[in-house]
């Protein structure tokens, strides 16, 4: 993996007008006014030269006597690069875009923070991304598209896929390996006698993510639809990041309860015990806005302090009701050759009951770790994070 510093160099930044020495700092300011400080340990921790040219890995720890102790004796700007020389005869060279673009300030944190987590929060107003299959399986620009896509709306539609059952993997393949769980790799959603899940029965399916009770759950889910005859079965998907902002607004104390009370998911059926506890709400500013944990089929016996049960409940009852708005609810039909693509952790999903004696429907489904989308997704649409 290519080290941050390295992708920096040449990135477009404002220039640096001057640097000097301050309070076992480094100041640097810039062109656009403004003055980032960069301490002493953490340039010498980030010095380029203990980066390993082939690895990309640092090649001495953060705890290192060097890097605590380093005093630096003097700092000079040349060109594109920050210059400074230690007190131990060492010299480092930043390149001033990877300064620009891992400074921690407070103002700079938090532009990096707002850039993460702009994000569409969509209703049913919206119109849902698509990409034709195609474009997505030959062409690398319409595929970091569709990244992109998921990433802003955590849902897209991929239409006029082949309806052969392995045709999903042409495109699960173009993002990451996709995840095997004990339901399989690729996975029928059929209607089946003696389903061990409601999704393999033909009733309504409420909205929920899956795999809660996992450490941690699949992120990206795949749904190709191969056969779609019934009447009935429109599929249904909701942004969980509008329903909880919705939430936040009108209820502020029963967002904070579904933050701070724990929920216990579990499953146990045919010979297995899988069981987890998690929050209904997460929040994350390093790594993603928010992560929302929603499954009521899943949920265990609640184990909260008892002073907070009622509260729960009430607090769970005034999402349910966000939830159940028409003006948040996303409504579909599958044709054969559809595929959707979402974020299970933000993205709720369901099923309306459907007629299984009146036709066929069959959904072949796949999940891909969120790592390894996120993965493709930078390296295609955010080359300088």
């Amino acid at each position: 993996m290519m080290h941050l510093w390295r992708r920096a160099v040449g990135s477009a930044v404002p220039g640096a007008s001057r640097a000097w020495l301050e309070n076992r700092a480094v100041l640097v300011s810039w062109s656009d006014g403004r003055t980032t400080p960069f301490h002493f340990p953490w340039l010498r921790d980030h010095c380029p030269s203990r980066v390993d040219p082939d690895s990309g890995q640092k090649s001495v720890s953060s705890g290192d006597d060097s890097v605590v102790g380093a005093v630096a004796s003097s700092v000079a700007l040349d060109g594109g690069v920050l210059n400074v020389d230690w007190a131990d005869g060492h010299r480092s060279a930043f390149p001033l875009p990877f300064l620009r673009r891992t400074a921690y300030d407070d103002v700079s944190r938090q532009d990096r923070s707002d850039d993460r987590n702009r994000l569409t929060q969509w209703d049913s107003s919206h119109r849902i991304p698509e990409a034709q299959y195609s474009d997505v399986v030959n062409s690398d620009t319409s595929l970091a598209r569709l990244l992109d896509d998921i990433h802003n709306f955590g849902i897209a539609f991929v239409r006029n896929v082949p309806t052969d059952l392995d045709a999903s993997k042409a495109i699960s393949s173009r993002i990451g390996p996709v995840r095997e769980t004990f339901y399989g790799t690729l996975w029928d959603v059929v209607s089946v006698p003696k389903a061990i899940n409601v999704a393999y029965t033909s009733s309504h399916l409420g909205l929920h993510q899956d795999l809660l009770y996992f450490e941690a759950p699949p992120g990206l889910q795949l749904l190709h639809c191969v056969k779609n005859s019934v009447p009935g079965g429109d599929a249904i998907f909701l942004d969980a990041y509008r329903a909880v902002a919705e939430l936040r607004a009108e209820d502020p104390l029963a967002y904070m309860t579904l933050l701070e009370c724990p929920v216990t998911f579990h499953y146990r059926a045919q010979g297995r015990h899988r069981r987890f506890v998690r929050p209904t709400l997460e929040l994350d500013g390093q790594n993603e806005a928010m992560r929302v944990n929603y499954a009521p089929p899943f949920q265990g016996p609640l184990e909260v302090p008892q002073a907070r049960v009622q509260e729960f409940y009430e607090a769970f009852n005034k999402f349910e009701r966000v939830l159940d708005r028409k003006h948040l609810l996303f409504r579909t039909r599958y044709q054969p050759g559809d595929l959707v693509i979402f974020n299970n952790r933000r993205v709720l999903h369901g099923r309306l009951q459907f007629d299984a004696a009146k036709g066929e429907r069959h959904l072949r489904g796949s999940y891909i770790d969120l790592d390894e989308y996120r993965d493709k997704w930078r390296t295609m649409c955010r080359p300088h994070w």
